[in-house]
């Protein structure tokens, strides 16, 4: 257990009252009001009342959250999202906010022990768990989380992004409020390329290698580009599609950059841009996709350039992972003070912080003002302009395996681009 520990700033308690109200009350214009009802809902990133409305005086509560490895108390960002809730605990004296590290996959992970504290030892939930979208997704489908409408209104754009409000939504339904977003660019040497490579024909007409992580298993930039083309994976009844002559083109793509030595075959062995990337700061390449993170992390800015992933018609495509706050608490007595909690891991000063200590996007472009340095805030700016979420867990588990075989089959000969989309096709279809 790593809980927060108050003491860390000094402020009168009318201080910090007024500067909790000050900061939140600036994201306030860009989220719609829900309609009013007996208990309404504060609208989000609005003041925090000095006093919990439905909190006798002499009531203690304590609300805890998980949090993945990277937000431990010990780490950078950690100890800022410690500081920010000792904040809050000190202008709420009777709520005390418990931080506890989950690891966010496997049999230890937070969705996993979720589910199984849910049947055996509910006392032990937290009330509050920060989720990414496929362990929003599955929390959500099996009733481990509880929409969010009665808690905090719908977060809208301009402020909030529309990446990261869509992946804030299961069936239609909002149950995260979007905090943080992992995305994933293409870098290049700057004194490779005369100009910046917008399309696929740019690539294949720069005479200069780069590298995709085409033996991922679960194929992400494939299906994203296939995606960026206005390709299909479900059709009007549900079922998966594809349409093979866009996914020709695309394998085409590889085939053409392949037999002209651009894309070399070891691409196969490249299974994340993590991959990619270490190629990338080793030499082996003059361009990869990359995670967004390492290249803030690595400060690499005077030797390359970053721009969105290159698409056959040029408009460009960052493919993004955000995480969410989710609630689990079902007790409709504690969401007074949850929601002033959201609220307050909402506020743009503390996200545009501990968004740029990680090299991730903040859900909101009042956050990214926040940012220090102007030349890392303008290179997100761009590429938010056409980021989007990731692929399902659906869409990756029934495609990425086909295309991950598919395009191995394209390179090494075994297929052409033609009888390999039909091969996919093929074998999606539900008799």
């Amino acid at each position: 257990m790593l809980p927060v520990h108050k003491g860390h700033i000094h402020f009168g308690l009318i201080g910090i009252g007024l500067l909790i109200c000050s900061m939140i009350t600036a994201c306030n214009p860009s989220v719609e009001n829900p309609t009013p009802v007996v208990s309404p809902t504060p609208p989000l990133a609005t003041a925090l009342p000095m006093e919990p409305s439905k909190q006798p005086d002499n009531e203690f509560q304590s609300i805890t959250i998980w949090i993945p490895p990277r937000f431990a108390p010990d780490t950078p960002a950690g100890s800022l999202l410690s500081e920010h809730l000792s904040i809050f605990e000190d202008a709420y004296a009777l709520i005390n906010i418990d931080l506890r590290v989950k690891e966010e996959n496997g049999p230890s992970g937070i969705l996993e022990i979720l589910s199984s504290a849910s049947l055996v030892a509910p006392s032990t939930l937290p009330e509050i768990v920060l989720l990414d979208p496929n362990a929003l997704n599955t929390a959500a489908l099996k009733g481990l989380i509880s929409p969010l409408e009665e808690i905090i209104p719908i977060p809208k754009t301009p402020e909030w992004y529309p990446f990261a409000i869509e992946a804030a939504f299961v069936d239609n339904t909002f149950f995260g409020l979007p905090f943080l977003s992992e995305a994933e660019a293409f870098a290049y040497r700057k004194e490779s390329f005369e100009a910046e490579p917008k399309d696929w024909a740019d690539l294949l007409s720069s005479a200069e290698t780069f590298l995709i992580p085409i033996g991922d298993p679960e194929s992400k930039f494939s299906l994203i580009q296939y995606i960026a083309m206005g390709g299909k994976v479900i059709d009007d009844r549900g079922s998966p599609i594809i349409d093979t002559a866009l996914l020709t083109d695309l394998f085409n793509f590889y085939l053409s950059a392949n037999e002209a030595g651009l894309l070399p075959l070891y691409s196969l062995q490249l299974q994340s841009t993590d991959d990619t990337w270490i190629a990338l700061m080793q030499g082996n390449t003059n361009a990869a996709v990359i995670p967004l993170e390492a290249f803030q992390e690595g400060s690499t800015s005077v030797t390359f350039l970053v721009t969105p992933w290159p698409t056959r018609d040029g408009s460009g495509v960052v493919p993004t992972m955000t995480l969410s706050w989710a609630v689990v608490a079902k007790d409709h007595e504690q969401y007074d003070h949850i929601s002033q909690v959201l609220q307050w891991l909402c506020e743009p000063t503390f996200l545009g912080k501990i968004s740029q200590s990680l090299g991730l996007i903040p859900a909101t472009s009042t956050a990214l003002q926040e940012w220090t340095s102007s030349d890392s805030s303008a290179i997100l700016s761009r590429l938010i302009r056409v980021a989007v979420p990731e692929p399902s867990i659906e869409e990756i588990t029934t495609f990425g395996p086909l295309l991950r075989s598919a395009i191995e089959d394209v390179l090494n000969g075994r297929s052409t681009p033609e009888t390999a989309a039909e091969s996919i096709s093929d074998q999606v279809k539900i008799p």
